[in-house]
């Protein structure tokens, strides 16, 4: 019908009918006649679009409207879950989503995946992990062990290359699950084995001769040497302890000590942030009367002077060349090299 409708047609051709009826009979009153007076203009714009709905002209006009109370714009809902890909699926977004998942507050492990995926990034020429495919973590590997490293200007080694592969699955594996990315490129990668090292242990005479020596040296040189001979510690957990780490007995632990013996806490609650240990796993190193008679008033000395905090007073001091703190643990490595 072109107007809306049969309908429409019918209801607006009777109106007319009726206002030009009230508008020209002689009987029709004078209410009337005032009605169809005033009503007679709307009723001349009404023929002209039902004119030109006829003709098939255009018969949308604008209606003026009086306006009831204050003005109320129409929100519409907002629809969730539309993300741009530079941002949700960006290799930062996705080590932090791993970080939140997996409960990693240790900066130096993010700091790791952050380098890891930096190199990634170099490599491919951007850093959306929705991107990454299979054949481009492959290229990447083969890239990583037949290229020097430019720290080092060294081949890097196997277990280096394997430590790169170890970040990009755990990082995807958690993106895949949170529905960050639809498919893992880690799926496919194969990996190699660990290569277990082939350094022969220390002999009893070989160990004998380093404290001999080593008794000449700094107490931060000794001492570290001392616990390692006893109790096997890594170098870094020694040298990295706390001052509180002494007789630190963790909640729920209490069982794991001997009353009146002295023992050392090897773990991150005392630590400073950065200072880890190996597998994150916190035990308790009982002390031998040899370490006891040595280290315990070291500690308290050091304690005295600096208050808490890093047992190793090397540890307290900074290198003037970069601001950097000092590590025994490499001052070890030198002097025993």
């Amino acid at each position: 019908m072109g107007v809306g409708g049969h309908g429409f047609w019918c209801r607006w051709s009777y109106s007319l009918r009726l206002v030009k009826r009230y508008s020209t009979h002689p009987f029709g009153g004078s209410q009337k006649s005032e009605a169809a007076a005033l009503a007679y203009p709307e009723v001349q714009k009404f023929e002209a679009l039902i004119e030109r709905a006829k003709s098939g002209d255009s018969y949308c006009v604008g209606v003026e409207v009086e306006m009831q109370g204050p003005f109320k714009p129409v929100i519409f809902p907002r629809v969730r879950g539309v993300v741009s890909a530079d941002t949700e699926t960006s290799f930062t977004a996705l080590i932090a989503e791993w970080a939140r998942k997996k409960r990693i507050n240790n900066p130096q492990t993010k700091q790791q995946r952050e380098t890891h995926f930096k190199s990634l990034a170099d490599f491919l020429g951007h850093d959306d992990g929705a991107k990454v495919t299979s054949q481009n973590i492959v290229a990447f590997e083969k890239h990583l062990a037949t290229t020097p490293d430019p720290r080092t200007g060294k081949l890097r080694h196997p277990n280096t290359v394997l430590g790169y592969l170890s970040s990009f699955r755990g990082v995807f594996t958690v993106a895949v699950e949170q529905f960050l990315i639809d498919t893992n490129p880690m799926d496919k990668v194969a990996f190699g084995t660990k290569i277990e090292s082939k350094r022969q242990p220390y002999s009893v005479e070989q160990v004998s001769l380093i404290l001999t020596r080593a008794q000449a040296e700094t107490d931060d040189i000794f001492l570290p040497l001392l616990v390692q001979a006893y109790t096997g510690c890594r170098v870094a957990e020694i040298v990295d302890c706390s001052t509180l780490d002494f007789n630190f007995v963790r909640n729920g632990d209490p069982e794991k000590v001997i009353p009146g013996q002295w023992f050392l806490f090897i773990g991150e609650d005392n630590r400073e942030p950065g200072c880890t240990i190996k597998g994150h796993t916190a035990r308790y190193a009982p002390l031998h009367p040899e370490i006891v008679k040595r280290l315990i008033p070291y500690m308290e000395r050091v304690r005295a002077e600096h208050g808490d905090g890093r047992c190793s007073a090397t540890c307290r001091k900074t290198r003037p060349a970069n601001g950097q703190p000092m590590s025994p643990a490499k001052s070890m490595n030198g002097w025993m090299a």
